[in-house]
């Protein structure tokens, strides 16, 4: 079967292959595009061939003499079919280029050159490929790079010793839906060399994606060389290493330690890469993040911060005292030097500047700000932002830029040309597309490529939350609330990468891929062709392939020397979770990873309990006496009753093959299941989770705060009653509880349990205090906090205390109140998750 990511425009298989034998052919004419000769048609040239013979050798295929055998014509000149009804000047059994000569645009405004042809666009291709001919259409040099792309995944080993590679028999007219098809890597929480970054282009130009946006600066490290600024390397680039803590519990670095962590690139270094990505019909869209983001920028001139104070480039994550000052004019003469300097090194159209995540404390504090705002007429540091986003795209309208921006350059009045990335969620990007703004959707809940990608119980201590590669699948760039001439102004849809957790190129590609397949075509393809199990079964063929499928002499690529400083990659305690290709290229196995889905509304005792994975299309076998399942083991067909408190292990087999890690579930079946609660206050509609019901429902939640099984209270405690419908014997009452302070989310503060057997007088009978508003290192766990109840008056250990009789309970979770000081959002309002109330 065909497999090609992104799926193409239109497609179909004939019979019959077309072989690349050692009398192939590869030609070169000139006849009636004299612009293409020269270094033009070698560029081209060397895409085909490289797409056909990857690895050529003196006595292989691919041969620069006409024989009598099958040959490749590659001709620039206009495309004639065979059967057409005009003189067809190539022999049976050509490869034959052809750029179209056409002149009319097809309407969608791109920037197209004026040969361009209405059906194609100036990225699209036409491919006719049989027995003895193929047939390669296109506009420009990016349109034979993409159908020279789709050739390398066409292309197919022998099936016997050997043999030729081969080529099935198709049509293919394709172009892309959407002209911004892009990607994100965050190079300043972690530096990664030139050679990491240039595969990863190489891995985008395989997928027909064709911006990659560098996020170059933020609070962990600046990774620019600079003339007009050299301390921005000399100190921003480097930082105290503590990659040893977690990301959002570390300290920050003390008078007196060595900054050794870090790097940057050289003015050199760009310039080639930026020309290597351009030959591979990629561009470049450098972040600089400003205002907020900017600890490094700050710890090499601090006297462009509010109070001047001298720190040191952070050492992990934090969200205050990180933004630039818009109340003093020596923070525009920065500006006005820094992006003069560093849009030179950039030749796209577009540069982004941040503008997110804005901590505007210590505006609201600074005399020069509270100025600038007088003397601007600004209402609030909100219009203070807005007038700061202004004043950076009148410096990048200066050097020939159009400003780009996260959504809350939104925040205060949108700059009057800017265009919009919008990350929290699509509201962003309608109010921007409705006000006639361009949009790029790059909403976290679809194309955070950072976040986990299966239950965070199974997947490395990578990323935070839950992105499934299905969600990313099924994501439709254009909202539907958008009318169709709003709807122009998505320019596309991209993915993101931020850097956090990812330290090395395995937990780079582990975290794309497959996911990036997903992003590819969901900017690529046209929605209406959308099949789930056609597009994991052609992921799975790309996931063996090589992404390093391009031609070096070909594009005319540059050497890009190494220059790390990040640790080497020997005894990486994450490689049991990798799975790898055949060229060690790492990726994640999360769809096959079994989900368990628990049914508590079954009539009679006990739970149904159904095993899924997300690719849909494997086996899944089972234990529940402590064994790993093998190809042995039980195959999951119905939904497995449990009528006692059971541990499951399953996972996703393909014959004897075991696809992924093994899933464990501990299923409580528990006196509570299914019982009557009340709850004094609702939980929030922005976390219903099941509601009342769903606290004791056999479901438990994830460690992810987007599980949709969590009930989240703001600012507010839960008291629950339950009902168990009689009166019995109560050992244990455990609550759990999500803590995920990077989110807001923590454990209670307290936990009392009050029993009844009437339903009116109620009895303290457990406390548990926590110090719930200490510090943690951010991530998302869950906790399971046990109460063990004591008949009134009891002097017997906690071990030896009977259970107590109650027919009602009554548990209360009070919050920590305000967010706490040390918290980016300090004084704000806390959350409380609870999912699943277990009473043994």
């Amino acid at each position: 079967m065909v497999s090609i990511v992104p799926r193409p425009m239109q497609m179909s298989v004939q019979p019959g292959r077309f072989e690349i034998d050692i009398q192939t052919w590869v030609g070169l004419g000139f006849h009636q595009a004299p612009s293409w000769g020269g270094a033009r048609s070698r560029r081209v040239d060397g895409f085909v061939r490289q797409a056909l013979c990857p690895a050529p050798t003196e006595s292989g295929p691919i041969k620069d003499q006409r024989g009598s055998g099958n040959y490749v014509e590659l001709s620039i000149g206009k495309h004639h079919t065979p059967g057409s009804g005009e003189a067809h000047r190539f022999d049976e059994g050509a490869v034959v280029l052809a750029p179209l000569e056409q002149a009319k645009l097809d309407g969608s405004g791109w920037p197209a050159p004026p040969a361009v042809d209405p059906e194609l666009g100036p990225e699209g291709y036409h491919l006719s490929i049989t027995p003895t001919s193929l047939h390669l259409s296109a506009s420009t040099e990016v349109g034979f790079f993409y159908g020279a792309q789709t050739l390398a995944q066409l292309r197919q080993e022998p099936s016997e010793p050997g043999g030729f590679d081969w080529l099935p028999c198709v049509e293919i007219i394709d172009r892309p839906r959407f002209r911004w098809r892009g990607q994100l890597l965050d190079v300043s929480r972690h530096f990664h060399p030139i050679d990491v970054v240039r595969r990863n282009i190489d891995r985008l130009a395989a997928l027909k994606m064709n911006v990659f946006h560098w996020h170059l600066t933020d609070d962990q490290g600046w990774r620019i060389e600079s003339a007009a600024y050299p301390k921005l390397t000399s100190v921003g680039a480097w930082r105290v290493d503590r990659n040893d803590e977690p990301w959002w519990g570390r300290a920050e670095a003390q008078p007196g330690e060595e900054a050794t962590y870090g790097g940057f690139y050289t003015k050199q270094e760009i310039h080639d890469l930026v020309e290597y990505a351009a030959d591979r019909g990629v561009t470049i869209v450098p972040e600089v993040d400003v205002p907020g983001h900017s600890r490094a920028i700050l710890a090499a001139y601090p006297e462009l911060s509010c109070d001047g104070v001298q720190r040191a480039v952070a050492t992990g994550g934090i969200m205050d005292t990180n933004t630039l000052c818009p109340g003093k004019d020596a923070t525009f003469e920065f500006l006005e030097r820094m992006l003069a300097e560093v849009t030179q090194l950039f030749p796209s159209e577009y540069f982004h500047i941040g503008g997110d995540e804005c901590n505007k404390r210590a505006w609201s504090a600074c005399d020069d700000c509270a100025a600038r705002m007088q003397a601007e007429g600004l209402a609030d540091v909100h219009e203070l932002q807005s007038y700061f986003i202004r004043r950076c795209e009148e410096i990048l309208a200066r050097n020939g830029k159009r400003l780009i921006g996260w959504d809350e350059i939104l925040e205060g009045g949108l700059a009057p040309n800017a265009a919009v990335m919008s990350w929290r969620g699509e509201s962003g990007g309608i109010t921007s597309a409705r006000a006639g703004h361009e949009v790029v959707m790059s909403p976290n809940s679809a194309a955070y490529l950072d976040l986990k990608q299966g239950d965070p119980e199974t997947e490395p201590p990578l990323g935070y939350s839950q992105l499934f590669l299905r969600t990313a699948y099924d994501y439709d760039p254009i909202p539907a609330e958008l009318t169709a001439a709003e709807a122009k102004l998505v320019l596309g849809f991209q993915g993101n990468l931020w850097g956090e957790s990812i330290q090395h190129e395995d937990h780079l590609t582990y975290m794309l891929l497959p996911r990036l397949f997903a992003i590819a075509e969901g900017g690529w393809s046209q929605p209406e062709g959308k099949d789930w199990a056609d597009f994991v079964r052609r992921v799975e063929v790309m996931l063996e392939r090589d992404h390093e499928q391009l031609l070096d002499q070909g594009a005319g690529a540059k050497s890009l020397a190494r220059r790390a400083t990040t640790p080497a990659q020997s005894d990486d305690p994450l490689e049991p979770y990798y799975a790898r290709n055949a060229q060690g290229t790492a990726w994640s196995p999360a769809m096959y990873q079994v989900a368990f889905e628990v049914d508590d509304s079954a009539p009679g005792v006990g739970l149904l309990v159904s095993l899924s994975t997300e690719h849909g299309a494997v086996d899944i076998r089972w234990t529940d006496d402590g064994s790993e399942p093998s190809e042995s083991s039980v195959l999951f067909t119905t939904p497995l009753h449990i009528d006692s408190t059971t541990t499951l292990h399953a996972a996703a087999f393909r014959g004897a093959e075991r696809l992924g890690r093994i899933s464990t579930r501990r299923i409580d079946l528990h006196q509570a299941i299914g019982a009557a609660v009340d709850l004094l206050v609702p939980p929030s509609s922005r976390y219903p989770g099941g509601g009342a019901p769903g606290l004791v429902d056999g479901r438990r939640g994830t460690a992810s705060h987007l599980d949709a099984r969590w009930l989240g209270f703001e600012a507010t405690d839960l008291v629950a009653s339950v009902d168990l419908g009689e009166v019995r014997q109560v050992s244990a009452v455990t609550l759990s509880c999500l803590e995920a302070q990077k989110s807001w989310i923590f454990l209670p503060a307290e936990l009392h349990l009050e029993l009844s057997t009437d339903g009116d007088h109620f009895v303290p009978a457990a406390h548990l205090v926590l110090n719930a508003g200490s510090r943690t290192d951010g991530g998302e766990r869950r906790h399971a906090l046990r109460l063990e109840p004591a008949p009134s008056g009891s002097s017997l250990a906690r071990d030896e205390q009977p259970p107590v009789e109650a027919r009602f309970l009554r548990v209360t979770a009070s919050g920590i109140g305000t967010v706490p000081a040390w918290h980016a959002g300090a004084g704000g309002k806390p959350w409380i998750f609870v999912d699943e109330l277990i009473v043994e």
